[in-house]
């Protein structure tokens, strides 16, 4: 049986249907893998850029840590070499201290034996006040008595002279000779007697 050319034309375009759709179907399956290679690609370079991006971070944060890590010694040091210092700064403030101390103390007994000294010193003026005081009134004393006695030797020499008479040079030699207990004169010549100064009692020098 001879097929007509219709016949032929038919079946060569259904052939051709056949091959096209299936063609279309291999494209849609490879159009499919393609998307499906593209949208895992997508997600492999999605988790590759989170894994980078992980990755930096704890990259950074390890830098962050070796960084603190580095500020941390270094701020112990710094505290280490502080803590040195303050301490050797106490020992001296103890020294001063303690210095300032034993000068206060070798102060106050200055000052202590300072007082003591001008107590002593105020104490010797008034004394020596007071003996100049005594000297000078036994100093004024002594020459109202010496210029009394003088006094009462003229007069006795001119009450001898006025009764005497001739006898006045003897009288006069006599009053100029030493007698037991007597002393010079203010002048330094005769002597007198202690027995004709006794006549007139004299008072206290300490009391003129």
């Amino acid at each position: 049986m001879t097929l007509r050319t219709c016949d032929w034309i038919e079946l060569l375009d259904e052939i051709e249907g056949l091959r096209m759709r299936k063609y279309r179907q291999v494209w849609a399956m490879v159009q499919q893998y393609r998307d499906e290679v593209s949208q895992s690609q997508a997600i492999q370079d999605a988790a590759q850029l989170a894994a980078n991006t992980e990755r930096a971070r704890a990259d950074k944060i390890l830098l962050d840590i070796e960084q603190k890590t580095a500020a941390y010694e270094t701020l112990r040091s710094q505290l280490e070499v502080q803590e040195s210092r303050n301490h050797k700064l106490i020992q001296e403030l103890n020294t001063i201290q303690a210095s300032s101390q034993r000068g206060s103390a070798e102060l106050r007994d200055q000052m202590q034996v300072l007082e003591q000294q001008e107590r002593e010193h105020t104490k010797d003026v008034a004394e020596a006040r007071q003996a100049m005081n005594f000297f000078k009134r036994n100093s004024e004393a002594s020459t109202r008595k010496v210029k009394g006695l003088e006094a009462e030797v003229k007069s006795l020499m001119q009450s001898f002279d006025m009764k005497g008479g001739g006898q006045t040079n003897y009288v006069t030699a006599a009053s100029h000779q030493p007698a037991p207990g007597a002393w010079p004169d203010a002048d330094g010549g005769s002597m007198r007697s202690s027995t004709s100064l006794r006549r007139k009692p004299l008072g206290n020098p300490s009391m003129v």
